[in-house]
């Protein structure tokens, strides 16, 4: 064999390995990232309310295997025009808002950022998450929540998809591929 065979084979190998053996990283510490699709249903509510604005919403997530559980929502601010006055109708607010889903297995937290179109009856939002306790402790991803809202705000419902990341430690990555199934 000639030193460009043996300088190939050696780039070849060095192409096939994991990253985790390359970064230096146990396979138990890479994240395990699960696709999601649940529908969302919440309500406007004031009832031990902690938004600046008095807006809070609580619900429920479900068909969403892991994500099945309690939903609430805490908007911190709303812009009308979408903060765009110059482009957007007032009726479409944009907002940020801290969003929660407890489940069986922990808390999913997130911070969402979106509009509403009042008019139409339609939101959309994105929500990174920022972490989470149980099952969802270190959790990273987005959500993307879509739907309608067919009395101005009194009700929403809609779908939740996006990817939910979590370190696999081995324990909870398992939980999740069991509860996700």
């Amino acid at each position: 064999m000639n030193l460009r065979h043996v300088l190939l084979l050696g780039v070849c190998s060095t192409a096939a390995l994991d990253e985790s053996i390359l970064l230096g990283r146990a396979d138990r510490e890479a994240p395990h990232c699960r696709k999601v699709k649940a529908a969302v249903a919440v309500v406007s509510t004031s009832e031990n309310c902690t938004s600046p604005i008095a807006f809070c919403s609580t619900g429920t997530v479900s068909a969403g295997g892991m994500l099945n559980g309690a939903f609430a929502g805490t908007v911190l601010a709303l812009a009308p025009a979408a903060g765009l006055p110059a482009f957007v109708p007032a009726a479409t607010v944009s907002f940020v808002a801290n969003h929660a889903i407890e489940t069986p297995r922990g808390t999913l937290s997130m911070v969402g950022t979106g509009i509403f179109d009042t008019a139409r009856g339609v939101f959309a939002e994105a929500d990174p998450i920022t972490g989470g306790t149980g099952v969802f402790a270190g959790a990273t991803g987005t959500l993307w929540l879509t739907g309608t809202s067919p009395d101005g705000g009194a009700t929403f419902a809609g779908d939740v998809t996006g990817e939910v990341c979590v370190a696999d430690d081995g324990r909870r990555a398992a939980e999740l591929r069991i509860k996700n199934s």
